[in-house]
């Protein structure tokens, strides 16, 4: 028989061992995998912005680095942002912006626009909408838009493509 302090350390090596080992079939067994494909990096750098509707979150190239922002406005739980083509800006029905990085820019909104996890896996960009990254400060600064607001100082109008808005000209 062991002393009791061997024993003690081999039944919690056990239990933890037998807790990673359930973390990780629970993780395997999810009937949603952790990283969903949205494409090439070389196509995402080409498009420049690519919403991922299933997750509903946005993926950006930033230069060579990318960018994964949830579409939910900070500020209101069901209420989403719209990219707009002509700013490069993501827009919201309240009359908030935010620059193409999700940086707070105008409008109710208390925080820029919440990222999630991404990474380039073999020249394919995955994200993975369940790992939280946080959001900038109201207060982080922005890049300025690149043309006209979609909203145009009117109502937002989303396009014929999920996750973008129509142009107002």
């Amino acid at each position: 028989m062991l002393p009791r302090s061997p024993r003690n350390a081999i039944v919690g090596v056990a239990v933890l061992g037998g807790v990673l080992a359930a973390l990780v079939l629970t993780r395997a067994s999810s009937s949603t995998p952790p990283w969903i494909d949205v494409g090439s990096h070389e196509g995402l750098l080409s498009r420049r912005v690519i919403y991922v509707e299933e997750a509903k979150v946005f993926v950006v190239a930033n230069g060579s680095d990318v960018v994964a922002l949830r579409s939910q406005a900070p500020h209101v739980p069901d209420d989403h942002v719209l990219f707009c083509p002509s700013s490069g800006w993501f827009e919201g029905r309240h009359g908030e912006r935010f620059d193409a990085l999700g940086r707070y820019a105008l409008g109710p909104a208390s925080e820029g626009l919440t990222r999630v996890a991404v990474r380039v896996d073999d020249g394919t960009v995955q994200i993975d909408p369940s790992v939280i990254l946080g959001a900038a400060p109201r207060d982080a600064g922005t890049d300025p838009p690149e043309g006209p607001f979609c909203s145009g100082g009117g109502e937002l109008v989303p396009s014929s493509t999920p996750g973008y808005a129509a142009s107002s000209g």
